[in-house]
C-alpha cells in the first residue's frame, strides 16, 4: 500500500479513534495525545475489535543504565475480548510475541493523516 491520505487531521482529536476501510481491510486509527497509529481492526487471537480496546501506556522493562540501552515506554491496545495487548506501532503483541496485528506507518502532512503499510 501506498502513503495515501484516509482523513484530516483535525477530524480525528486526542482521544478519538475510528475504524476506516482501507483497500478492503478495516484499520483503527487512534489519536493518543496527538500521535496517530494505525493498527489492523481485528486481534489475531479471536478477531475482538482492537478499536473498542483500552489504550494504555506500558512502561519500558529491561537495563537502562546506559544511554544505548535507553528503552521508551510502549504505547499499546488491550483487545476487549481476552486482554491481549498489542503495540500500536509495530503490532506486536505483548502477551504473545510470536502473534502480530497488521501495523501501518503514519505521517501527518498537510492537514491529512495518511498511512502506509
Amino acid at each position: 500500500m501506498e502513503s495515501r491520505p484516509v482523513t484530516k487531521v483535525a477530524a480525528l482529536k486526542p482521544g478519538e479513534r475510528r475504524v476506516l476501510t482501507v483497500d478492503g481491510e478495516e484499520i483503527a486509527l487512534f489519536n493518543v495525545e496527538g500521535r496517530h497509529f494505525a493498527i489492523g481492526n481485528r486481534c489475531p487471537h479471536r478477531g475482538g475489535p482492537l478499536s473498542r480496546g483500552h489504550v494504555e501506556v506500558v512502561p519500558a522493562v529491561g537495563d537502562h543504565s546506559t544511554e544505548e540501552s535507553r528503552a521508551v515506554p510502549t504505547v499499546a491496545v488491550r483487545c476487549p475480548l481476552h486482554g491481549w495487548l498489542f503495540d500500536l506501532r509495530t503490532g506486536r503483541c505483548l502477551n504473545q510475541p510470536q502473534t502480530s496485528a497488521a501495523a501501518y506507518a503514519v505521517t501527518c502532512r498537510d492537514g491529512e493523516v495518511c498511512l502506509q503499510r
